[in-house]
Order: C-alpha cells, then sequence, then structure tokens
C-alpha cells in the first residue's frame, strides 16, 4: 500500500565487499547480451514437459479480471505447438526449444488457425483464436502414444487462467507439468487493471469500513479473519460485499496506521488480498521521524531500477540501509512502490520489494494531496455504506414534497374563502331599507371601510405567511 514506512529494530552492520562489487558490475553486460540472445532465439514465452498417456485432453484459456461483467482475455490470439519429448527433464525440454521456436515463428510453416473447439494435433503449429463470447475457449488436443510432451506457447498460461487449470483429462481432472521454462514470468500486456490516482478511490471513512481507530485492533483482525474464512483473494469473491467490507477495514489501518499499530498477521499477510480486492483511500500514515519522498516519476522507472540494484549490489540489508547510499536508494524505491501504479513498478522491485522493507530502517513518507477533502456525497463513494448518507441526514431535517403540498392547499382554500367573504362584505352584500335607514351613509361606509381595512391587513398577513 501506499504510506510511510515505519522505522524497524534491527541492528547489523554492513559488509560491504568492494572486489565482489565491481566483479559484479562487470559481468552485468555480459549477462545481459546473453538475455537478448535467449530472447531473440525463442518465439515462446513459456514452455512446459508432461508425461501423457494416450486419451483425450482439453487445453483451456478464460477471460480474467473482476468483476465477472467486466472479464475479458488477456490476449484475442495466442500460438501454440505440441512436441514430442525424449523424456520429461529439464534437459529433454531444452532440446525441443530450438525447433518449437522455428515451428512458432513460421519459418518453416504458416500457423494453422483454430477456433473454439476445433482439435489440435502432435507436432503442427498453430494460432489459437479465442471465443470473446464465451467466458473459455476450449481446444481438444489427442495424444495417441504414451510418452513425454512438450508444450510450448506465446503466452504464459497463467494470464490466461481465472478459476481452472489450463490443462485437464478426459475426466476432467487437471494435469500438471514436470517441468515447466517461464513459470512465474507473467508478462504484462496492457490488461492488466486500470490504474486510477489513490484520491479517486472510495474514502474509507464513507464505506462499511467506518472512522479509523488505530487503537481498536479487534475491528482488524476481525476483519482480516473474515477475509480467511471466504476465500476472498479467490476469483472475484472480493466483489462479494462482505469481503469487500472486510478488505476495506484492513486496508483503512494497513494504510493510515503506524504498522507498530497494525497486528503482525494483519501487517504480514495485507499482500496476499490487496491483488484480489478493491482499495479505498485514507490519507496515508505520517511518521515524524522520517522525511517526506521525492515525488516518483511513474512512466519512467530508470531510476527505481538502478537504485533497486543497487540495494542489491551493496548488501543494503545487513545495513538495514543506514549507510547513506544505501538510505538514499531505499528512499528512491519506496516513492515508486508506494505512491505508482502496480503496473508501473517493474516486475524485480515488486517481487524483491517486501524483503528489504523487512530489515531496512528508516525511509520516507509518501505525500498526497494535502488539500484533499472527503466527501462521502460523492459519486465514488455510492452504496458502499449501509448507513444513512450526509444527504439523507440534511433531508431528515426538510419536509417532503406530499407533505408541503397537504399543509399549503388547505391553507390557500381558507385564505381564498377569506378573500371572497370580505369582497362580498365590502362591495358587492346588496343594502336593505332598514340598514340605510338606521344610519347615515356617511357613517355606514367609515364603519364597512374600516372593517374592511382590518381584514384586508390580516389576510395580506396570513398570504405573506403561505
Amino acid at each position: 500500500g501506499y504510506g510511510g514506512h515505519r522505522i524497524g529494530t534491527h541492528s547489523r552492520k554492513s559488509h560491504f565487499d568492494l572486489p565482489s562489487f565491481l566483479l559484479k558490475q562487470m559481468l552485468k553486460p555480459l549477462f545481459l547480451l546473453s538475455s537478448l540472445i535467449l530472447f531473440r532465439a525463442q518465439a515462446h514465452e513459456w514452455a512446459a514437459s508432461f508425461d501423457l498417456t494416450s486419451g483425450s485432453y482439453t487445453w483451456r484459456s478464460q477471460k480474467t479480471g473482476c468483476p465477472l461483467s467486466a472479464q475479458s482475455y488477456a490476449e484475442e490470439t495466442m500460438n501454440f505447438v505440441v512436441l514430442s519429448l525424449p523424456n520429461s527433464t529439464a534437459p529433454g525440454l531444452e532440446s525441443a526449444h530450438e525447433i518449437a521456436s522455428s515451428v512458432l515463428d513460421g519459418s518453416n510453416s504458416p500457423l494453422v488457425p483454430r477456433l473454439n473447439g476445433e482439435a489440435l494435433a502432435v507436432g503442427i503449429g498453430y494460432t489459437l483464436t479465442f471465443d470473446q463470447n464465451s467466458p473459455q475457449t476450449l481446444f481438444p488436443i489427442t495424444i495417441i502414444s504414451d510418452g513425454a510432451y512438450g508444450i510450448f506457447t506465446e503466452h504464459n498460461p497463467a494470464e490466461l487462467e481465472f478459476d481452472a487449470h489450463y490443462l485437464f483429462d478426459s475426466n476432467e481432472v487437471d494435469v500438471e507439468p514436470v517441468v515447466v521454462d517461464g513459470e512465474g514470468e507473467e508478462h504484462e500486456h496492457g490488461h492488466s487493471e486500470e490504474c486510477v490516482p489513490p484520491t479517486s478511490l472510495p474514502d474509507c471513512e464513507c464505506t462499511n469500513a467506518g472512522p479509523l481507530d488505530c487503537g481498536d485492533t479487534t475491528k482488524v483482525t476481525e476483519a482480516f479473519e473474515t477475509l480467511e474464512a471466504n476465500s476472498c483473494n479467490s476469483g472475484c469473491n472480493c466483489y462479494d460485499p462482505v469481503c469487500r467490507d472486510a478488505f476495506f477495514i484492513v486496508d483503512m489501518y494497513h494504510s493510515g496506521c503506524d504498522a507498530d499499530d497494525v497486528p503482525a498477521m494483519v501487517e504480514t499477510n495485507f499482500h496476499n488480498y490487496e491483488g484480489s480486492c478493491q482499495s479505498c483511500f485514507i490519507r496515508p500514515y505520517q511518521n515524524p521521524a522520517l522525511p517526506q519522498c521525492t515525488p516518483a516519476t511513474c512512466e519512467e522507472p530508470s531510476a527505481a531500477i538502478s537504485n533497486f540494484t543497487l540495494l542489491q549490489d551493496l548488501n543494503c540489508s545487513l545495513s538495514q540501509c543506514q549507510d547513506e547510499p544505501c538510505k538514499s536508494a531505499w528512499r528512491v524505491v519506496i516513492s515508486h512502490h508506494d505512491s505508482c501504479c502496480e503496473s508501473d513498478v517493474p516486475e524485480m522491485i515488486e517481487d524483491g520489494f517486501h524483503d528489504f522493507e523487512e530489515s531496512c530502517l528508516g525511509g520516507c513518507n509518501i505525500v498526497f494531496e494535502e488539500n484533499y477533502v472527503v466527501d462521502c456525497a460523492a459519486p465514488k463513494n455510492a452504496g458502499l455504506s449501509d448507513g444513512p448518507s450526509r444527504d439523507d441526514d440534511d433531508n431528515d431535517e426538510k419536509l417532503s414534497t406530499g407533505e408541503v403540498i397537504a399543509i399549503v392547499v388547505p391553507i390557500v382554500v381558507v385564505v381564498c374563502a377569506v378573500g371572497f367573504a370580505l369582497l362580498y362584505y365590502c362591495y358587492l352584500k346588496p343594502q336593505t331599507e332598514d340598514e340605510t335607514r338606521k344610519a347615515p351613509a356617511k357613517l355606514e361606509e367609515s364603519k364597512d371601510s374600516s372593517a374592511c381595512d382590518q381584514a384586508s391587513i390580516a389576510g395580506n398577513q396570513i398570504s405573506e405567511k403561505v
């Protein structure tokens, strides 16, 4: 998560070996060159060996992502070939790499297109096209003879797995590889979850997570136990309200509290869920003993990569990153890792960051918009709290339209009736003979005029109130 890194309690001294350091620097270009040559020689990203008996098998590729309604295939197509191997060992798999590359790059013969449900045979290169109208695409494979086989693919099949294994037999039992080349090297191809600024996320305090109290460890412990009990990091489970709300609580504590105030179980295992669950935003904890991080340039990770490499080369974990070069490098890495989207963090940093996090003292505080104001009525917070919104509280003090009509209409009727009565009495009522005789016209006019004026004033006051 994003936030300040606490000062630890470890104490070791650095053992910096200058000759070894210089030797590593000299050999790096050779390692890089050899990696480039190997990459160019292979037209596949992933390969694995299998011990298969004769029979029918199925290769499966799935849409991924959450929620389910927004799932998509990580790739539209994938080049694919199955080859016979001398054996299923690592050398046996390695022996077929060159043949596989020549098949998949089309230098021998054009790749054969295959759609959902169409069969695959051993020794033929295919371009598999995934069915965009189906959550998964299946390709039957027929194995004629028992033996060792290698499967070579343009993309890592893990990129196209959601909740089921990529290869299964006729009994729908998963078939596991013997040796894998490229396992874990899942390359991003622009289909990862959209990267948004942290302040664009829902506000933690506007969700069912409620207000943050770093001293209430029971709340965060129970929320983490809910995550574990409901397998919230499996499939799209974390989009279920129970898992979603539990992670909001855990995320709020992880980001907003000092790591020393968060139960060790939560702090250690938080990263098992952050990739599967929706995050919320709370102003990150600011360690008063640490400086502010220098803002990272997320689109250009070269500085983060060079400083992370320096941490490794100088064995900075041994000195707890307290030597000045280590301290400076660690702050650059923290800034990039904690303030940039996961898709902008190089794999080597993502994989190795937490090893240094456990051993390095100090660091820096990530700072976000200082003038940011929480607005629970904002659209991003809609539907994430069971309690009344702030707008609802304001509306409690107001009358509904129906209530206003029920009050106003009778008043208007009364005012109109009184007005008509006054009009009739003062201007329209005919004078009888007796009334004309009883009083002089002047006096009668004076009385009627006075009464009408007073009634008119009273009527105006009632109208103004309405």
